[in-house]
């Protein structure tokens, strides 16, 4: 199971097409109202964590006993990018020293954990969470792996990249140990 979501409008959800009108952060905003509109936490959120959270949406409502607590399943995401964008926007609001008005609520649901925990308290996920500003994707993917031992049979992975409110990408997908394919 999987999906991808582009910026460009272009969103994939298990090889099938999703139906979108709009690009860019607009679209977000799109997917969350056609497919989500029960989180309201949604609309205080970066992009990076309303992408992370419309991806897991669209992904996890194709799984069957959705909404039941679990501790088998780690939420890891990683990128390159993390919330640069969102920090140099904080930055930017207490930087003119004429206009000293640092903006609170450019800093609130922002930090990368933010986006895999708020996924995991949404879907009762109890184990693992975290995000890795990893260097590239195959190392990513060798970490996720890394976590499919023990108690944790599954990983909701995702490789999220944000250069801007309207340019961004995540692939997301749920990967299975061995000794639990289910």
């Amino acid at each position: 199971m999987s999906v991808h979501i582009e910026s460009s409008g272009r969103v994939t959800l298990c090889g099938e097409n999703v139906a979108v009108s709009l690009n860019g952060r607009q679209m977000l905003v799109e997917l969350y109202r056609n497919h989500v509109g029960d989180y309201p936490k949604f609309f205080k959120m970066d992009t990076m964590s309303r992408l992370a959270f419309i991806a897991s949406e669209l992904l996890l409502n194709k799984e069957e006993g959705r909404f039941e607590e679990r501790d088998d399943r780690a939420v890891i995401f990683g990128g390159v990018t993390d919330c640069t964008v969102q920090d140099e926007a904080y930055r930017l609001s207490y930087c003119d020293k004429d206009n000293y008005f640092p903006s609170p609520a450019l800093f609130v649901y922002t930090l990368p954990n933010i986006a895999s925990g708020e996924v995991a308290i949404r879907n009762r996920y109890l184990g693992e969470t975290m995000y890795f500003a990893a260097v590239d994707e195959a190392e990513f993917e060798k970490l996720c792996r890394a976590a499919l031992c023990g108690r944790t049979h599954s990983v909701l992975a995702a490789w999220i990249e944000v250069k801007s409110a309207d340019n961004f990408s995540c692939s997301m997908k749920v990967m299975h140990s061995q000794h639990n394919n289910a």
